[in-house]
Formats: C-alpha cells, structure tokens, sequence
C-alpha cells in the first residue's frame, strides 16, 4: 500500500508541479503564508551560521532556499516531483550565490548519512507524507547533535476554513493525507526525540476579517473619496511600512489606504490563546539534543 500510493502522490505532484505552485501560494497580497514564510525563514536565519548546512525537505521549487542562500554555506533542497525540482534547479542557476543542490526523493527514506545537517526545514510538507513517523526519524537521524528542525504544518482548521474534509479524497485536498492538530504534532515531536523550543501560530481569521472590510460598500466609498482627494492635493508623503508591522513585505498598498496596522492586527488575532488553539498553521522549532534530557 505505502508504496503504491507514493507512487500515486508522486504522479500526482508531476502533474501539479507543471505550474510554480510556490509562486501561486506566496502572492504579495497573501498574508497568512507571507507570515508563515517570515516566521520560517526568520527561524532559520537566527539558527543557521554561515558555515551551515541546511536541508529543505519537501522544497518544491527552492523558494526557502533561496532566500537562505546568502546565509548558509551548502543547501539541498528535496521533493518528490521532478518538475518541481527541475524549476528549483532553473531558480537557483540565476543566483550570484551558489552551494544550492535539488534532487528527486523520499523523506521517508532520505539518502544521506547520519548527522549530515546543520537544519533542516519541512514547510507544509509532512501532511503529504504517508508515514509522518518514519519522515520525522529520517529528519532526525540526519540532523547533527544540537541541529535545529524549522517545520510547519496547516492543522485542522486549515485552508478549508474548518469545514469537515473526511469526506473529501486526498487529491481533493491537495494532496494532504493527514490532519494534525497543534498538540497532537507536539507530541510527534517529542515522540521521535526532538526537544520543542518554540510553537508560533497563523490564523486566517484576520485575512478573513481584512477581505470582508475590503470588499464592502462603505470601503470601496473611502477608496473613492481617496482617490479624489489625492487628485485634487497630490500624493502624501510615501510612509515606511516597517513602522506599522513586522514584515514590510505584508504591508498593504496606498490603494488601502495604508492601512497596514492590518499584520499587527493578525499578530494579535494569532496570540489570543483561543485563537492559538484553533491556529490554522504552526510554525514549531524544535533541537535535536546532544544530550537528551526531560522533555519540557
């Protein structure tokens, strides 16, 4: 069974990877995954030297990489799809930086010796893998002593907005074969071993929020009445966006209004314990301990 239905996910992620679907799911106006992309790539930055080297399981088209790529010393980025991996490959040909390799593979049998990485990154991938047990082993088999793993997982309360999905077939969900909760993947974690530093969560709750405001009438007038006003007295003076949220590049445009307390408001939204527990994506930091002890 695990092997016929790799081999149906990987037909299936062939077909799926004849598009940029990284470039699709990381829009400038998509502010949950812009978020989830800061919250890794920050993560990864601050536990990464220069020397490092750094593994993205389940990379797609090495967008991650990439953006590590003045950071670390040598990357691989892995995934089961060979167009992908060849768009990844094309990517990172155009870099001043090189030290960045791809290859087609398993994460439940992942080609590499013992205490090979520094890092190792899995973003929204381990959902897509049929045994999530035996990927996170191979991670942590791979990963030296104190090595970090950066992951990331949608929960139960993902892009479906919460509906029920045990009704629909694993291709009518993209491709996920599991759903985790935030504590049930904890305890995966601390299962295989790995000590959890850190747990961050995304709500779409603000997105939401965001899109009802933006798409109603009363809006859509102050766009107008906006519009008029700078034609008549100019352009105000541009303002930087990083003074109002943690990441510029979540920042909405002057056609907002700019109105970007919006990040700051979703930041909010994701840090109110009720929110946290029902958190569409968590971002978990966890250490492969040279010493194991109590798990915290």
């Amino acid at each position: 069974m695990g092997k016929d239905l790799l081999g149906e996910l990987r037909t299936f992620y062939d077909e799926e990877g004849q598009e940029d679907y990284q470039a699709s799911l990381y829009r400038e106006e998509d502010w949950v995954h812009n978020r989830l992309k800061d919250i890794v790539t920050d993560c990864a930055r601050r536990l990464c030297s220069p020397c490092a080297a750094v593994l993205d399981a389940g990379c797609a088209e090495g967008l991650y990489l990439r953006e590590l790529s003045g950071h670390i010393a040598h990357g691989v980025g892995l995934d089961l799809s060979r167009p992908k991996i060849r768009r990844a490959e094309q990517y990172a040909s155009a870099l001043p930086e090189r030290g960045l390799h791809f290859l087609v593979a398993s994460l439940e049998g992942l080609p590499f010796k013992d205490g090979h990485f520094d890092a190792v990154l899995s973003v929204e991938t381990l959902e897509h893998v049929p045994d999530p047990m035996l990927a996170l082993t191979e991670v942590y088999r791979v990963l030296r002593n104190d090595g970090a793993f950066v992951c990331s997982i949608p929960t139960e309360l993902d892009e479906y907005g919460g509906r029920s999905k045990w009704n629909l077939s694993w291709r009518e969900k993209s491709g996920h074969l599991h759903s985790f909760g935030r504590e049930g993947f904890l305890a995966l974690l601390v299962q295989t071993g790995f000590l959890v530093e850190r747990m961050s969560s995304v709500d779409v709750l603000g997105g939401q929020i965001r899109r009802h405001v933006t798409n109603s009438t009363p809006w859509n007038l102050l766009r107008k009445l906006w519009k008029m006003y700078r034609a008549k007295f100019g352009e105000p003076a541009p303002m930087s966006p990083a003074v109002f949220c943690e990441t510029p590049s979540a920042a909405l445009c002057r056609e907002h209004i700019s109105l970007s307390w919006w990040p700051r408001l979703d930041a909010l939204l994701s840090s109110i314990p009720l929110i946290s527990r029902r958190a569409s994506y968590c971002v978990y930091v966890a250490i492969k301990e040279s010493q194991p002890g109590k798990q915290l």
